[in-house]
């Protein structure tokens, strides 16, 4: 018995000192170590080394090959690499199996970025819940900027790459938010706990809280009697269609009678949707008592709305033109057997009624 006791105090220390180190979590300004990629395709190599890219700028992208979003974007990121390709590398990486990468390089030959698969090690670098996300690393391997795929651009390369300082928002993911929870609480602190109130009522109205992810509920607590409402990240028009319970309206039947439509609708032209969002985004959140109609109590929080943003949203039936796409059945069997299949019709009508202020699109349908 003592030999084998003897024997395992002499493997615990090897055993143990054979433990990888923990990965760091990297942040701006930090310098990234010469991690080892694996699984690399699409490339000249399967394994690239970060030091092997030292005094380019190098772009993770990660993302996934379920993500349309994430899909959309890849025909600019091959063209800015073909641009600044002595200059640049983008790397898209995914903890997707290598059989899966492969099956989607084959339906996407264009692409001249190499495809990590099965990644472990560069997502715990740059941990994130939600994708895409974009860590940039400058010539010198520090990193100098974390963001959303929309900060990838021509210009903003070009900043970097002249050795300039950026200042955009860093994509940070909160994962940790309880969204049943009630988002204000009582001064407890101040309060005797022999004069704490059994209930409380309010109603709060806050702006943007970066990372956490838009949200909606309603939960009535049947033993304390009160429902508790939250919608949480939510632009202005969706915080009035939630509340008049018209969460699927088609954009083409809100009208905007306001001086300042950016405020209430994201243009492009103005600046990036991250930009936006951090000053036109709100969180509604309320306890109210649960022996008030739900109606009333729609009622009330959009009066809530309509006083903090200074506005006064209505619903309303108008009589309005509206176009009219007539779904023949003959013209769908005659593009079938010309073997084209194109976009359903209740597509099409969706898309054209997804902008604000456009003419509304009835469907007909026809024998």
């Amino acid at each position: 018995m003592k030999y084998i006791i003897g024997l395992l105090a002499m493997l615990l220390p090897i055993l143990s000192g054979a433990q990888s180190p923990p990965v760091k979590a990297l942040t701006i300004g930090d310098t990234v170590p010469d991690i080892t990629i694996t699984n690399v395709y699409n490339y000249p190599a399967s394994t690239i080394h970060l030091s092997d890219l030292k005094g380019k700028l190098v772009i993770l992208d990660f993302m996934s090959t379920g993500c349309v979003p994430c899909i959309r974007v890849l025909p600019k990121l091959d063209s800015l690499q073909m641009q600044y390709s002595s200059h640049l590398q983008v790397i898209l990486v995914s903890a997707e199996k290598p059989e899966r990468i492969q099956s989607f390089l084959q339906k996407h030959r264009y692409l001249h970025i190499p495809f990590v698969a099965g990644d472990t090690v560069l997502c715990k670098s740059f941990p994130h819940e939600y994708i895409s996300h974009i860590a940039w690393m400058d010539g010198g391997g520090i990193v100098r900027a974390i963001t959303h795929s929309e900060y990838i651009n021509a210009k903003n390369i070009t900043t970097l790459l002249q050795g300039q300082t950026v200042n955009w928002p860093i994509k940070r993911d909160v994962t940790f938010f309880d969204f049943k929870q009630p988002l204000l609480t009582l001064n407890e602190s101040n309060i005797p706990e022999s004069a704490l109130p059994s209930h409380s009522f309010y109603t709060a109205f806050v702006n943007y809280m970066p990372g956490v992810q838009n949200y909606n509920d309603i939960i009535v607590d049947s033993i304390n009697h009160i429902v508790h409402i939250n919608m949480i990240n939510r632009s202005i028009i969706e915080l009035y269609l939630l509340l008049y319970q018209r969460s699927h309206f088609p954009m083409s039947q809100v009208l905007l009678h306001v001086k300042d439509r950016d405020r209430l609708v994201y243009n492009p032209a103005k600046g990036y949707y991250e930009d936006w969002v951090e000053k036109n985004l709100y969180c509604l959140d309320a306890i109210l008592p649960a022996n008030i109609p739900p109606l009333a109590q729609r009622e009330k929080l959009i009066s809530d709305c309509n006083f903090y943003l200074g506005l006064q949203g209505e619903m309303e039936k108008r009589n309005v033109d509206c176009l009219v796409l007539r779904n023949k059945e003959s013209f769908a069997k005659n593009m079938k057997a010309k073997g084209g299949e194109g976009l359903r019709i209740g597509m099409i009508a969706y898309l054209l009624n997804n902008k604000v202020g456009a003419i509304p699109v009835l469907i007909e349908h026809l024998p």
